[in-house]
């Protein structure tokens, strides 16, 4: 997963600046699919831990919201 997601990281950053840059359409199409190619990979690493430790579970935990008022 590493010799994937590691020029995937690199290239979003140069196309997504190359898209910012001169608009060229096909820098943001490649960045968009980069992005969504690395969600997938970040999926798959979560599920690989669960799957390696028998016996091991994912657990979100949200903690309390606080809100700061406006002094």
């Amino acid at each position: 997963m590493l010799i994937i997601s590691a020029p995937l990281s690199i290239s979003t950053g140069f196309t997504y600046i190359t898209y910012a840059t001169f608009c060229i359409p096909w820098a943001y199409v490649a960045f968009s699919l980069a992005e969504y190619i690395l969600v997938g990979l970040n999926s798959l690493f979560y599920f690989m831990l669960i799957y390696e430790l028998p016996g091991a579970s994912l657990k979100i935990h949200l903690s309390d919201v606080h809100y700061v008022q406006d002094v």
